[in-house]
Order: structure tokens, then sequence, then C-alpha cells
């Protein structure tokens, strides 16, 4: 827990003391080795990296934290040697290969962790942690295809894995697959209720495919089930402003959203700290860093949240996440431009994504009104000048987005902004039938729900009252 916080120093005098009783149990020296490495000091760590290694010399473990310890010593001699000693030798099995490759990548050694993980697969083209641990190192990478390649193969070996379908997930979402990772996850619940981290992200799918409703539920059994889920707080809180803006009587969740917030600011930079530290160890991993820009805008700095997202970008400038995360940036700092520019192109690499689409048009409606867009959809209105080439433009694109973000999708009251954003887009362009058929089907639909919700009310005070 000290090392996690970057406590170094008080982690080692700790150890050191226990140390002294008990010179020669293994998991002492190999802590201290780390913590040690954690302050540069890594001179005097090898010699606790060697006690390890010589406790437990079959440990893979010990043996790459030798070889890393060497490596940050620059000893690159001892260590290359130690390294070929270990591949030369015949008696290690699938196991340890994955061993060693989920090591690697630890410490941020991707190439090594490929080869060892591929050995892995040579050995036993059925281990499915070896498919695991390659997925989850493509996800680092951004290397989408092979992320869900490999979730795929692992999936396929054990489908009641929490670890495969978690991966399986992961990759799905990442590839824009919304609907087939929301359906992974829900397997999942199925067969373990009590899994909180399954209910937060299948809540994140849910707010991407516009169902705040339904997002909302899923987050409250996340906290439900883990009142201490960090993130599932703060999801909870961004669904319930979402409700709130886009609600015809705001002011349900008021109470609510003003005690989440004053909980989350140290929840924030408890998480913005957690995910720098992650970065320390390998500055390559993309995954740690969209974390990181996430929990930057949670925190409130999206300027931070930019540099982040570029930095991602830079690496790879086909992440339509990146370019939607950094779209977010741009409008929380009310720069629409840049933010209808990055909507764009997310939109452009993840045709199939809804979610994209509807973001994309609610910026470009809010820009043909010449505000932001950070509280919802705006009114639409008819300028008395009508509109200029470049308007037509904006307003075609917007209504070809709504389109796009609502085609396919099923209703939900949390779409209902969208759909009169798109009414209201089509009457300014003088497409009223069409308009005014979406409004009353929206009206239809709305006191369709009504009559169910009383329906609901008066069954439950029938049920109260108990017999006549």
């Amino acid at each position: 827990a000290l090392c996690n916080a970057r406590e170094f120093s008080t982690a080692t005098g700790l150890l050191q003391r226990v140390l002294r009783g008990n010179p020669d149990d293994f998991w002492l020296n190999y802590e201290l080795c780390k913590a040690l490495n954690g302050q540069e000091q890594a001179e005097e760590a090898i010699g606790y990296a060697r006690a390890a290694f010589a406790i437990r010399p079959e440990s893979t473990a010990a043996n790459w934290m030798l070889v890393s310890t060497l490596e940050k010593a620059n000893r690159e001699t001892e260590a290359i040697n130690l390294f070929r000693s270990w591949l030369s030798s015949n008696r290690h099995s699938a196991a340890d290969y994955c061993a060693l490759g989920n090591h690697l990548l630890d410490i941020g050694r991707r190439d090594r962790a490929k080869a060892a993980l591929f050995k892995a697969v040579e050995l036993e083209p059925d281990n499915r942690r070896a498919y695991v641990l390659l997925s989850s190192m493509y996800t680092s990478q951004g290397n989408v295809e092979e992320d869900l390649r490999m979730a795929r193969k692992a999936h396929d070996l054990d489908p009641e894995s929490p670890g495969a379908s978690y991966r399986l997930a992961i990759a799905l979402r990442a590839a824009g697959q919304l609907e087939d990772a929301a359906n992974v996850y829900r397997e999942m619940i199925a067969r373990r209720p009590e899994d909180s981290a399954a209910h937060n992200n299948l809540g994140l799918i849910l707010r991407d495919q516009g169902d705040l409703a339904a997002a909302e539920a899923s987050f409250r059994e996340a906290i439900r089930l883990r009142p201490d889920k960090r993130f599932a707080v703060g999801n909870l809180l961004s669904v319930l402003r979402r409700i709130e803006q886009r609600s015809p009587n705001p002011g349900r969740h008021a109470a609510e959203i003003r005690e989440l917030s004053n909980r989350l600011p140290q929840v924030y930079a408890n998480t913005v700290v957690l995910y720098r530290t992650a970065l320390l160890r390998d500055p390559q991993n993309v995954g740690a860093r969209m974390q990181l820009a996430y929990a930057l805008m949670l925190d409130d700095q999206p300027e931070a949240a930019v540099g982040e997202y570029q930095t991602v970008l830079d690496a790879n400038a086909d992440n339509a996440a990146a370019h939607n995360g950094m779209a977010d940036a741009w409008n929380a700092q009310r720069r629409i431009d840049d933010a209808i520019r990055h909507y764009r192109i997310a939109a452009d690499l993840s045709p199939d994504s809804p979610a994209y689409a509807r973001d994309l048009a609610r910026a470009l409606h809010w820009k043909l009104c010449g505000g932001d867009y950070s509280s919802g959809l705006p009114p639409m209105f008819v300028p008395e000048s009508g509109l200029s080439r470049a308007e037509t433009g904006l307003l075609d694109e917007a209504i070809a987005s709504y389109e796009a973000g609502l085609q396919g999708v099923p209703h939900a009251p949390s779409l209902n902004p969208h759909w009169r954003g798109l009414a209201k887009a089509m009457h300014w362009k003088g497409e009223h039938q069409r308009a005014t058929e979406i409004e009353a089907d929206m009206d239809r639909r709305q006191l369709m729900r009504t009559r169910k919700k009383r329906k609901k009310r008066n069954r439950q005070r029938t049920q109260s009252a108990g017999p006549t």
C-alpha cells in the first residue's frame, strides 16, 4: 500500500525492520527490492533481488525481478546472460512463461512480454491465461484488432471465466461493438450478480448508448455492492446531471447530486494519483492514460485531460475514443469549434457508434444557435435573416448525425431530447411533415409511459391496502 502511494522510503524502513528477524523470507526480500527500485536505488536493490532468487530459484517472478533490477543498474551484460540462461532451460512450462509475461507487462517490457506469452501459447495452444494477457497487452498498445482476436480466443476456451469475459467485453467496447459488449456483461451478471465491476461497466455502455435510466440503475447496483467503488460514484453523478439537464422538471436529483459532489473531490484526486503512478511504471500504457484523462475530466481538470488525450493520439491518430474524449475536454472549456473537429473524427472512425453521432449532432446544434452545448440540447429557432450557405451545411450535417445516432437504437426516455432536437432541426430546414411525425410519436410514447406509471402506482396502493 505504501509503495502504491509512492511512499517508498517509509515502505523500505518498514521492510528492513521486519527483515532483520526474518532474513530468509522470500516476500520481504522481493518487496524490499521493489521499494528500493522505486527510489532509483537499483544497486542496493540488487542484493535483495539476489536473495529472493536464491531462496526460490524456481520462481519466475524472482528471476525477472533480478533481471529488471540489473538493467536499471546499467548491468546489461549480467541481465542478458541471466535472460539467456533462463530461456535456454527446457524445464519451464506454459504457466512459467505466463508468469514471466505478466511480470514483464507489470514493468513495461512489452516486447519481451509478447515473446514470453507466445512461447506459452506454443507450448500449450489452449492456455487461456496467455490469451488474456496478450489481449491486455494489445489493449495497452491501442491495437484494437489484435486485442479483440486474443480476447475471443480466451473466451472461446472458457466462456465462464470472469477474466476472459472481462477481456472480451473490454475489447468489444474498444472496437465500438457496444451491444455485444453489453451482452457479455449481462451474461457475467447472470452468473455472478454480486460482481460490482460488471454492473459498473454495463452502466458505462448503457450511458454511451443513451439509455440513461438503465445506466443509472446499473451504477446504483454497483455502489450498493461496493460503496467504495469510486468510478461508479462518479459515473452515477455524471448520469444524474445529464438526466437533470434534459428533464422538463429538473430538481428531483438535486439533493443527491450535491451529496455525491461533496464525496467525490478526494476520490477523483486519489484516482488521478493512482493512474499517474501506473504511467510512471509504464508510460506507453494507453489504457492507463485514457483512464487518467477521464479521471482528470471528473476532477474538473479539462486542460490537463486534453494533454493526456493528445499523448494517446500522438501514438495512434485513429483512436476514436481518444478523439471523442478530447472533444468532451474542449467542450468543457467552451471551445466549440475544436470540439466539433474531434467529434467529427470520432464519428468518421467509428461510423457504427450511435453515441459518437449523437455527440456530434448536439455540438453542431449548439454551434448553429451560437452558444456552448454543455447543458444539453438548445431550443432551435428560425433566424429572421434565413440561413447562410455555411449554416445550411451545418444544419444538414446535424440532421444526418441525429439520424445516424438514433437509427436502430431502441427508444428510451433519455433519447427524447435527441429526437426532439432532430424534429426542431427539420422544422428549421422546412421539413415540417417529418418533424411533426417525430413530435407526435414522442408525445404518444410519453403518454404511454405516464399511463404505465399511473397503473403501477394504483397497483401498489391496492396491494398495500390489503383485502377489503
